[in-house]
């Protein structure tokens, strides 16, 4: 952890990186900046999860590929090392979770759809240790649906008619009466798509204030100037007939208003109005757009009014924050922008046929270009999946989720919409987008910016926990805490609990499932217990996810899906079984080149471990002291010897006591490490280590303190393999092996070079139908996009 206070700073530094143009002087730009510091969210990453089908039955392989990019400029970010996935059930609770190894901004994994899930629609959910730091709002959710027969709580069914639900969202944020507001509202079923309908605004006396009708998506607006004392309601009919009744916000007696309109195709207007009495009020306004201000501006309104101009030109791409503060510096009212990416990054792909037979090889030419660079050099995944009733083109795409499906919250319905359209209304339907997701990053008022409570895990999965005192069961500070992970490759790590008695372990990379053990040294610090945090974080979204609807007539290509899983499971299980370990570059232990080792074999085998130690170990002096032993390192540097027992391990667990080391049969010892000089590892020091191992790492038969915590504990999941048969011969495509793979090919780790260009081929299988081939990826420079083609396999 020494690293963490270095991390830090590069944090702060990263979110104050700040672009200012102002109109102001300079110390009112300060206070500007000084109070969006204080308020604006401070998350840097994003993740977005390329999954290769988005249905799924129970045998079935969900294989995906995480990319994690900078929230300032959609960068892949090579911070994080380890990524958080899970898939969430109906009922809001994690049924599969994982922790997927990251580097330089990506990495890949995969979930078995176990056969006790239930039919219905599933939560993918994707984030890393920084992020933890916001809400879970933040994190990237798509839904996955899993169809099984066996376990279907829902009735297979026809489609249902929606319900309606009316959402109000003043222009700002407020109604203020006696001020000018656009008020926008979103027409949504019980799943949040958009339902066609009509309504009137009246007051409570039942007098008719206005008419509106919705447009694209069920949103639309209308204007409304609030009279003082005066309270609405809205009475709405939809396209299916269905009536309600709705309540607009609230007037507030005092407050701002904040309109901003087309002026032409380079300028806005922005028309910003209070009702305050006094003739002038210091106000500021800034535009800013992922945690960069590119506007701030020292106003005046004069008679409770003012109106400037801003050019299109000083905003970025993407979404901006509009917001206005008052002469206290306080948020009082905000609304969304945004500009349409004007490039993205193209995929070309290229099949050598359009059409193919069975068991035929299939190669695939593509390239990633952008317009003002030309070739790009990117980071891709790819997935060719079967078209039929149940899987479809329309997937979730890198381009519109880092550019719009992340800045908002709720459901976005047909989020491409907003990015290809040439409709004439698409401008005004992406304004209403905006205005429907009200205040983002600000709220009413001032308020503190927490500090960051999850550090990222930039070298590997941090464990943490928390010391409890069993007496008074309050937390403990000061006291040292051991975790080891025995084995061959063992990992130890110490650290001493803060003054809220929590622990932090760097843990690196542990791969795979392993039993971890958690202890105090029980010579000094017998009175406390160890408690282990869940790194998943617990909190849950409300699922609001469209049931799962099978209708009556897909039954028999359901029927005919579920035998080809089952027969494809039943011959190809061994091979989908298989796993590898990343490689390992470091095999040194966390101390590095010790000072010394000692292969046992080498030396003639005594039987007690006194005499292994009196006869050949020369850097350790061992004493006793009426029926305890104990050890004196030697310090290199100085020549002397330490007075305090230095850190013992057998296989990375640490022994507090000698004599048990000393009782320990030497003939189960391998080799013995020496650190014979001081060692720090963060906070905690060691007057030298010796660093015992067995000939398997399994501690063979020491007893462990009876004290210590044992956890079964997963570490970063294993990489599985993606299993694809060869039908490169004769024999092989004569095979008589069923081939009902309904996914074709998956690659997490595509790259093309610095000329764009790259080629991948498989083998169709014995299912005839249309296949979609998908590519999709972000680029070194934060370019991102998606290619789509589509072939034919006959029989």
């Amino acid at each position: 952890m020494q690293r963490k206070g270095a991390l830090l700073l590069f944090i702060t530094m990263y979110v104050l990186c700040m672009v200012v143009k102002s109109s102001a002087q300079s110390n009112t730009s300060r206070q500007i900046v000084s109070e969006f510091e204080q308020q604006v969210s401070s998350s840097l990453e994003k993740v977005f999860i390329h999954t290769a089908k988005t249905i799924y039955l129970p045998g079935e392989i969900i294989w995906f590929k995480m990319y994690v990019t900078a929230a300032l400029d959609n960068q892949p970010l090579p911070i994080s090392k380890v990524g958080y996935v899970e898939l969430i059930d109906p009922t809001s609770k994690s049924v599969l979770q994982a922790k997927i190894l990251l580097d330089s901004g990506s990495g890949n994994g995969s979930f078995v759809i176990p056969s006790y899930l239930h039919t219905g629609t599933y939560t993918l959910r994707g984030y890393t240790n920084l992020m933890k730091n916001e809400s879970s709002s933040v994190f990237f959710h798509q839904f996955i649906k899993i169809i099984n027969p066996s376990k279907t709580t829902e009735p297979i069914v026809s489609e249902p008619v929606p319900s309606l639900q009316v959402i109000f969202f003043p222009e700002g944020g407020q109604l203020v009466s006696g001020l000018e507001h656009t008020v926008a509202f979103s027409f949504q079923d019980e799943y949040g798509y958009g339902v066609s309908g009509n309504g009137i605004v009246v007051n409570q006396k039942n007098d008719t204030i206005l008419r509106f009708a919705s447009a694209k998506f069920g949103l639309g607006r209308f204007e409304l100037t609030p009279v003082p004392g005066d309270r609405y309601k809205a009475l709405i009919k939809d396209q299916n007939g269905r009536q309600i009744t709705a309540e607009l916000p609230p007037t507030l007696s005092t407050g701002y208003s904040l309109q901003v309109k087309e002026v032409n195709a380079t300028q806005l207007s922005v028309d910003i109005q209070t009702n305050s009495r006094a003739f002038t009020q210091e106000i500021y306004f800034i535009a800013h757009a992922r945690n960069l201000i590119h506007i701030a501006l020292a106003l005046e309104t004069r008679e409770g009014r003012t109106r400037f101009l801003i050019n299109k030109k000083e905003l970025p791409e993407g979404i901006s924050y509009f917001t206005l503060f008052n002469k206290d510096k306080e948020a009082v009212a905000e609304r969304l922008y945004f500009i349409r990416p004007s490039h993205e990054m193209e995929i070309s792909l290229t099949a050598d046929h359009a059409d193919y037979t069975t068991r035929s090889k299939i190669n695939m030419n593509f390239s990633t270009t952008f317009p003002k660079a030309g070739s790009l050099s990117a980071d891709l995944s790819a997935a060719v999946f079967l078209l039929d009733s149940f899987e479809t083109e329309n997937i979730k795409q890198i381009r519109n989720y880092l550019w719009l499906e992340s800045e908002l919250t709720g459901t976005i319905e047909s989020p491409d919409y907003y990015f290809t359209s040439s409709e004439p209304g698409v401008s005004e339907a992406t304004d209403n987008l905006m205005l429907t997701h009200g205040w983002r990053t600000l709220v009413p008022g001032k308020k503190e910016k927490k500090p960051l409570q999850f550090i990222p895990e930039f070298s590997g999965h941090i464990i943490t926990g928390k010391v409890i005192d069993k007496r008074s069961g309050l937390p403990a500070k000061g006291i040292i805490t051991y975790l080891s992970v025995p084995g061959d490759r063992f990992h130890f790590s110490s650290c001493r609990s803060d003054e809220k008695g929590q622990i932090k372990f760097d843990c690196k990379k542990i791969i795979g499932t392993e039993n971890i053990i958690i202890q105090t040294n029980k010579e000094i610090d017998s009175m406390y217990r160890v408690e282990i945090d869940n790194p998943f974080v617990e909190q849950y979204p409300k699922q609001n996810a469209f049931p799962l609807i099978v209708p009556f007539t897909w039954q028999p290509q359901l029927l005919s899906r579920i035998t080809n899983t089952q027969v494809q499971g039943a011959f190809t299980h061994t091979q989908t079984q298989q796993f590898y370990l990343p490689n390992f570059s470091d095999t040194t232990p966390f101390f590095g080149k010790p000072d010394k080792t000692y292969l046992l074999d080498d030396y003639t085998r005594f039987y007690t471990m006194e005499e292994v130690m009196r006869e050949y170990v020369t850097e350790i002096q061992v004493r006793k002291n009426q029926k305890d032993f104990r050890y004196k390192m030697l310090n290199l540097p100085y020549k002397l010897f330490f007075e305090s027992n230095p850190l013992v391990l057998l296989d990375g667990v640490p022994v507090f006591d000698i004599n048990k080391i000393i009782a320990f049969d030497p003939l189960k010892v391998k080799r013995l490490d020496i650190v014979s000089r001081k060692y720090f590892q963060g906070s905690v020091a060691y007057d030298g280590i010796a660093s015992y191992s067995t000939y398997n790492g399994d501690l063979a038969g020491y007893t462990l303190d009876p004290n210590a915590v044992i956890l079964e504990y997963a570490g970063l999941q294993l990489q599985r393999q993606f299993y694809a048969p060869n039908y490169e011969t004769k024999e092989s495509q004569k095979s008589r092996i069923p081939d009902y793979r309904n996914l074709l090919y998956w690659s997490p780790d595509i790259t093309t070079g610095e000329n764009g260009k790259q080629q991948f081929s498989f083998y169709s299988g014995d299912l005839p139908g249309k296949y979609a081939i998908v590519v999709q990826g972000i680029s070194r420079n934060g370019e991102s996009g998606t290619g789509i083609v589509t072939v034919s396999v006959k029989k």
